[in-house]
């Protein structure tokens, strides 16, 4: 993998986290927290979290794409994101 996506991954990672934590609460050190699936983000904090990334990434997020199985934790969030820079 090129160094710099590594960064660029790693700077993504970092706003996500930084985005969650700036809008709704704390990680408190444990990105790997499942937010959705257990309740810590319900449906409308989920599409302010949406257009929070959108935002910030100047991205276009699909209402497909909008579920547990792609925006989970920090990292699936982060990939997604990263996903969709490299398509738009």
């Amino acid at each position: 993998m090129n160094p710099s996506n590594i960064a660029s991954q790693a700077s993504i990672r970092e706003r996500v986290i930084h985005i969650i934590e700036s809008n709704f609460f704390s990680l408190a050190g444990d990105p790997s927290v499942n937010l959705i699936s257990t309740g810590l983000l319900d449906s409308l904090k989920v599409m302010i979290l949406v257009a929070k990334l959108e935002q910030a990434f100047d991205v276009r997020i699909e209402a497909h794409e909008i579920d547990a199985e792609k925006m989970d934790n920090v990292d699936k969030i982060s990939m997604l994101i990263v996903s969709r820079l490299k398509n738009e």
